[in-house]
């Protein structure tokens, strides 16, 4: 045997075929653009660095030391090859191409794939302790019948990712959609043998009875998405197109779906899980038992009359003697609505709502999309429109229509025009004017009819502008004044009076008011009439008593002044004597006899033309004794 000895200390090595066993007992490094072709078995005993590409035909042993995260492995060979190495052999990109018949490659130590695998040729026959491992982001491609693996391979991190497995004639991948960190580790093998325990079976009418796949999550937390490929003679036992497949898992005592609802979904001929599982084990395609399904749903919703009957089917699949119906209104089950058709008669507005159906099979349910359901009562007038009315520009119209049937729309209108603007059950218009004169009538529209309010003939008069003349004067007390009105064909005055003209002379400030009416329609003028007067205080100034009653002496004279236009004396026997003037002024008194003693006043009083009064009163006593 001839063995060559390779030194190289460069950074790009050309490409070297060797035609014998070659052992590297010094340093081999190649360069990243580098490529080394071992066309016999390559042995390293020494110091191997590859960053570039190392191209086997043959065998690889590691006895030295390998540094190869970075580099490039192909495996080109046409017989069986060996990967050997005591430790773990780390490298960025791996190419399978091998033609031998069988297993092509063998792995006698871990292999780690850090970025890619590409499979073209060959079986990679694998065991639990030399595993192909695929880190965090690497990915495999090309797997087919002729280009797989025959063992165990492990997956790291958190990245969707197929296993590129097999029996060693047919390709069996499993996909797995993970949820979880990049730390989280996958163990798959697929297994053709019978699944242990094949008849324990809940809620499934047959499993695959050739083949299972050994899936363990064997660090972290999270969880995945199952694919199993439908495609294969081992699984020919199963209905593989049937919305029945399933991807069912062994619990340690039976076999049953990830999920009781329908197949997640065959794509590419993969069958999906329904959704993710955290759980470890064993996995194998399943028919589950005729489970319900809808190829028929609910529409979302209609509007139908009140006391109508009302037929709503639902189109079941998959059911039998066991399956069960149940309505929900609401959320509240119908006790008399149990059957895949929905059947309401009588309806009444109450009966609106939301439906759904519930069907229920020995395994599994499943729920109708949501039914709206509105029931609409028909709209009647209960109350007619008065058949007309004259009104005045300014004042407000207010027309109501007594209407019954919830839910209905309004709409008037005016001379045969719709006015979008009056959409109630009553015409209002403030304030009016003359063009708002014409015929109206109200639209009521329901869901299940539409009727048409009596007409309402509208007429509007001018309203006169009512004045009077003068709007405001001031007089003297005791003197008058003429109001004259104008505007309007007729007028009242709050005096009562009917004429155009009134005259007043109020004694105190006084506002008259005037409605002056011209075809039916009333307007109101006011004038306001301010009074001036004199005011005088009243005032008895002095009382003077000339002599004494007594004998020889029978009468005493009274005498005095006082300021005003009344004056008035009394004494013990009543009313003496009184003076009246017409202007107020400070005048003197007659003299007057007195013959009595006793108690006399003088009043002094003033009131003006405006019916101010002023008073002042003097009392004063006559002495002595009356003449017999």
């Amino acid at each position: 045997m001839k063995h060559f000895l390779l030194f190289f200390c460069l950074l790009l090595l050309p490409a070297v075929q060797a035609v014998a066993q070659v052992v590297n007992q010094g340093i081999l490094y190649i360069g990243n653009t580098g490529i080394v072709s071992s066309g016999e078995s390559l042995t390293n005993t020494g110091q191997l660095t590859l960053n570039g590409q190392l191209a086997l035909k043959a065998s690889f042993t590691d006895a030295g030391s390998l540094t190869s995260a970075q580099g490039q492995l192909r495996l080109y060979g046409t017989t069986s090859q060996t990967l050997t190495s005591p430790t773990a052999i780390t490298v960025s990109s791996l190419t399978v191409s091998n033609s031998a018949s069988g297993t092509a490659v063998y792995l006698q130590t871990p292999l780690w794939v850090t970025q890619s695998a590409s499979f073209s040729t060959g079986i990679v026959k694998t065991d639990a302790t030399n595993l192909l491992v695929f880190a965090d982001n690497a990915q495999s491609s090309g797997v087919s019948n002729a280009a797989h693996v025959a063992g165990p391979v492990r997956k790291i991190g958190d990245d969707s990712f197929t296993f590129p497995l097999g029996n060693g004639t047919a390709s069996r991948p499993a996909q797995l959609t993970v949820q979880g960190s990049t730390t989280d580790t996958y163990t798959a093998h697929y297994v053709q043998n019978v699944p242990p325990n094949n008849s324990s079976l809940l809620c499934l009418s047959a499993i695959s009875g050739q083949e299972y796949w050994q899936i363990d999550h064997t660090t972290g937390s999270g969880s995945a998405v199952v694919g199993l490929p439908n495609q294969n003679v081992a699984t020919s036992n199963l209905s593989l197109n049937s919305p029945t497949l399933r991807v069912a898992v062994y619990t340690g005592s039976q076999w049953t779906a990830l999920s009781r609802e329908r197949n997640g979904g065959i794509t590419g001929n993969v069958v999906v899980s329904d959704g993710a599982t955290n759980l470890s084990g064993l996995f194998t395609l399943a028919n589950a038992f005729d489970v319900p399904g809808i190829t028929g749903q609910l529409p979302s919703g209609t509007l139908v009359c009140a006391g109508t009957n009302l037929t709503v089917p639902v189109t079941v699949t998959g059911t039998n003697g066991s399956t069960t119906y149940q309505w929900y209104k609401d959320g509240v089950s119908l006790s008399t609505q149990t059957s895949a058709t929905l059947n309401l008669t009588s309806l009444s507005v109450a009966s609106g709502g939301s439906y759904s159906l519930v069907i229920t099979g020995g395994c599994s349910s499943i729920t109708s999309t949501a039914f709206s359901l509105t029931v609409s009562e028909a709209v009647a007038i209960l109350q007619q429109p008065i058949a007309g009315t004259a009104l005045c520009t300014g004042q407000r119209l207010s027309l109501p229509v007594s209407v019954s049937g919830a839910g209905a729309s309004y709409l008037w209108y005016k001379n045969g025009n719709p006015l979008n603007t009056q959409t109630g059950a009553t015409l209002t218009l403030n304030p009016l004017t003359l063009t708002d004169a014409g015929s109206y009538a109200l639209v009521i529209t329901g869901g299940c009819n539409s009727v048409t309010a009596n007409a309402f003939s509208l007429s509007v008069n001018q309203t006169p502008v009512v004045t009077v003349s003068p709007a405001s004067t001031t007089i003297s007390g005791g003197q008058s004044v003429t109001l004259s009105a104008q505007g309007a064909d007729s007028f009242l005055w709050s005096t009562n009076a009917t004429s155009t003209s009134i005259v007043v002379s109020p004694t105190q400030p006084t506002t008259y008011t005037v409605t002056g009416t011209s075809n039916g329609c009333p307007a109101f003028a006011t004038a306001a009439v301010t009074v001036n007067c004199t005011q005088v205080t009243a005032q008895a100034n002095a009382i003077t008593i000339t002599g004494t009653l007594g004998p020889g002496n029978c009468a005493v004279q009274l005498s005095g002044s006082g300021t005003g236009t009344s004056f008035v004396t009394q004494g013990p026997g009543g009313y003496i004597f009184s003076t009246v003037y017409r202007k107020p002024g400070t005048y003197t008194l007659s003299p007057l006899n007195i013959t009595k003693p006793g108690t006399y006043t003088f009043t002094a009083s003033f009131r003006n033309a405006c019916g101010y009064e002023s008073t002042d009163t003097r009392t004063f006593i006559v002495g002595g004794t009356a003449c017999p």
